[in-house]
């Protein structure tokens, strides 16, 4: 899956460059915690893994890189 892959990425290249959309740069170490953050933040409202939500932001924000 895409968070496997990411798990896998960061384990091997934690300092790589992972996003840089002109004005925010993140490692695959920060991207992973930015995402883990994200998953806790929706677990404490109930939402969990199989749930489905909605999602609105500019397209190819880092914001949209880190829900999906």
């Amino acid at each position: 899956t895409l968070i496997d892959i990411l798990h896998d990425t960061a384990r091997r290249y934690p300092d790589a460059p992972a996003l840089d959309d002109g004005t925010v740069q993140l490692t695959y170490a920060e991207l992973l915690s930015d995402v883990e953050d994200s998953v806790a933040w929706l677990g404490a409202r109930g939402i969990g893994r199989g749930d489905r939500i909605g999602i609105r932001m500019p397209s190819g924000s880092y914001a949209l890189y880190v829900a999906i």
